[in-house]
């Protein structure tokens, strides 16, 4: 048995010594070819030193690198606020409406108002700040108050072949019937008295105004009409004159014809400006 365990022993010596050690040449050849089999095991080439060193500074790159890129972006962002002390941002240069407050329509304000409601004898405006207002049959214009005071229509126009829900009109506060203006406990305000009339809306503006601009926009009424086109009333005693030409029914009203459209203020543009003579009219277009 001794014999035999011996035997076994030297034969694994003797086939130790004949097996060739592989050269660097072979190695690279090995490490060249694509079809070689991988090898099993899963070692590296590098000593355990070597692994903790490499490891040791990827570490330290990745640190520096992140410190480096922090510092950056501080100094970008100081630069930032540094310029931004200087220069004023756009929410700063905002400048916030003026909400407006009931107690701010007094007589005289001129405003802008959306047709809310409209009745044979009376249109209900809706205005700014969730404020109404209220437009009585003979305060849409100079012509119909001055017929309706006259006692000279047989039957006033109802206002629903007038106006339309939607409408954009310019308009004036009335001053109040009554002193007290506060509503009682309970009750809620009343519309605000308005007025359309022309003599009321525009005729201090446009006496302020020597110079009118071509393009600019001002209300007028029909006031005749002639064979080339319809004299106007603005306001003042020059008034305007619209060539049929430039003269286009508004779209929103069925009835649009002379006899209806003179009860109402309409929207127009001035052709020709320049300065206002007393018995000059504007020449108008209507919008």
């Amino acid at each position: 048995k001794d014999d035999v365990l011996t035997h076994a022993l030297r034969r694994s010596q003797k086939s130790e010594r004949e097996t060739p050690v592989k050269s660097t040449a072979d190695l690279a050849s090995w490490e060249a070819n694509e079809s070689a089999p991988f090898p099993r095991g899963g070692g590296s080439a590098l000593t355990p030193l070597e692994f903790k060193a490499i490891a040791r500074d990827a570490k330290e790159d990745v640190l520096f690198g992140s410190a480096a890129q922090g510092e950056e972006e501080e100094e970008v962002a100081d630069e930032a606020e540094r310029h931004a002390g200087n220069v004023p941002s756009a929410a700063s240069g905002l400048v916030r409406a003026h909400a407006l407050r009931r107690k701010e329509l007094v007589a005289g304000v001129r405003l802008l108002g959306a047709v809310s409601d409209v009745s044979s004898d009376r249109i209900l405006l809706q205005l700014p700040n969730r404020l109404s207002g209220r437009v009585d049959r003979a305060e849409t214009s100079d012509e119909l108050y001055e017929a309706l005071a006259n006692d000279t229509l047989i039957a006033p126009p109802d206002l629903r072949r007038l106006f339309h829900r939607g409408e954009v009109l310019c308009c004036v506060v009335l001053p109040p019937v009554s002193r007290s203006t506060a509503p009682p406990p309970g009750r809620t305000a009343p519309p605000v008295e308005l007025s359309l009339r022309l003599s009321l809306v525009q005729k201090a503006v446009l006496a302020q105004t020597p110079r009118v601009r071509s393009g600019s926009l001002l209300w007028a009424t029909v006031r005749s009409s002639e064979e080339y086109g319809f004299v106007m009333a603005t306001g003042v005693p020059a008034g305007g004159f619209l060539h049929r030409d430039k003269w286009a029914p508004p779209s929103a009203i069925t009835d649009s014809s002379l006899t209806t459209l003179r009860w109402r203020p309409l929207l127009c543009s001035v052709v020709n400006g320049g300065v206002q003579q007393p018995r000059k009219p504007l020449q108008l277009a209507s919008v």
